[in-house]
This record gives structure tokens, C-alpha cells and sequence, in this order.
């Protein structure tokens, strides 16, 4: 089964990317500054503001290596969100936009699964 692939969204996008049901915001940005160990040296977070303002959430961007940082969000509401980073690296400071949400899309089934030999448990995921 493909995996759904992350919708990737630019700086200065004029208009808003759509995500659909279960889509997720992927973003990729680049530190600026030099780091002996980024994952430790480096604080980079983004606000996600939901449609109409009334609820703010924090979400930490990840370090993949080299300079590159990774924000991913998969929304729960519906409508037009907002995003902007806050860093202690001027390359990772300061970015935003906005996405929709759609809230539809293709349904997904999910169901746990624990091997025999009960290593960790595995959630599938089946597009209906």
C-alpha cells in the first residue's frame, strides 16, 4: 500500500496549501548558524494557530542532520490554520504561513497489531 506523501509548503506561498482528512503539513527549513551538536545547541518551535484563533498549539521542529530541520502537523480542525516558527537560529526564526484544512479525503482504517514473538506493537493503516 503507497504511503500518503507529506504536502510540502514554500515561504511566501500566496496561496494557502490544502490538506486533506489525515494529510499532513511537512516543511523543511535550514539553520543558519554553526553547531558543534544542533540537536542540543538548537531550539526551534512552531505555533499552530487553529481557524478563528481561539486555540494556540507548540509543536518542536525535528533536526535531520546536517542543517536541515523538519516541521510536520496533521490538523484536527477544519478551516484556515496559521503557523510561525520561533528559534534561537536566525535560519529557523521567523518562518510562516498557512494552510486549509479541507476535512476530506479518502478514509483510513487503522488497527493494532502485536506479533507472536511480542515485539512492539504495529498499527496498520488501510485506505478504505
Amino acid at each position: 500500500m503507497p504511503a500518503m506523501p507529506p504536502v510540502e509548503q514554500a515561504y511566501a506561498e500566496e496561496a494557502p496549501v490544502e490538506i486533506p482528512r489525515f494529510g499532513i503539513l511537512a516543511h523543511s527549513l535550514q539553520h543558519s548558524g554553526s553547531y558543534a551538536n544542533p540537536y542540543r545547541e538548537v531550539s526551534a518551535t512552531t505555533q499552530f494557530t487553529e481557524p478563528g484563533g481561539t486555540s494556540v498549539r507548540w509543536i518542536p521542529l525535528f533536526w535531520d542532520g546536517g542543517t536541515a530541520w523538519r516541521l510536520r502537523f496533521s490538523p484536527d480542525v477544519i478551516g484556515t490554520w496559521q503557523w510561525h516558527t520561533r528559534s534561537n537560529d536566525s535560519g529557523l526564526d521567523g518562518a510562516s504561513g498557512t494552510f486549509e484544512h479541507l476535512g476530506v479525503g479518502r478514509e483510513i482504517s487503522a488497527c493494532t497489531y502485536r506479533p507472536p514473538d511480542e515485539s512492539d506493537w504495529v498499527i496498520l493503516l488501510q485506505r478504505a
